[in-house]
């Protein structure tokens, strides 16, 4: 989903460079000097940025509009850029509930451990008469 959001707004970006060139606002607005960060939720911050400021601009929409750039083009674009977040969100849940799951096991495999421990002991305490009773349990 990223790898698609993120050709899709490079895409974007690269005409909005062009058709805004010298707009300070929106240079400012839609963050387009500079280079795009490397890490997922900084490259989430800058295009959710450039889209919701686009999307609310209509100067800025007018200009993308010379390009081809509909606004029912860039939301569906910034729509990409929300299905990275859920996808994100959805991960983030996942990876919760999988270290909850494996919190849960892990102290039921100690009690576990806790209870058979017990159980050798009484065991050979119970065959202190009969020792061959604890080899035949593998003991």
């Amino acid at each position: 989903m990223w790898a698609t959001a993120k050709k899709a707004y490079m895409r974007t970006l690269k005409v909005a460079r062009i058709a805004m060139v010298g707009n300070l606002k929106a240079e400012e607005a839609l963050l387009l000097r500079g280079r795009r960060k490397d890490g997922l939720a900084e490259w989430l911050d800058q295009a959710t940025t450039f889209y919701t400021n686009l999307l609310n601009d209509a100067d800025l929409l007018g200009q993308m509009a010379e390009y081809g750039y509909t606004p029912t083009k860039l939301e569906a674009e910034a729509e990409l850029v929300r299905a990275v977040i859920a996808a994100r969100v959805t991960q983030k849940e996942n990876k919760g509930n999988a270290r909850q799951a494996t919190g849960r096991r892990n102290a039921k495999l100690a009690e576990l451990d806790a209870w058979l421990s017990d159980f050798r002991a009484i065991l050979r305490v119970a065959t202190e008469d009969n020792p061959t009773w604890l080899k035949k349990l593998g003991m």
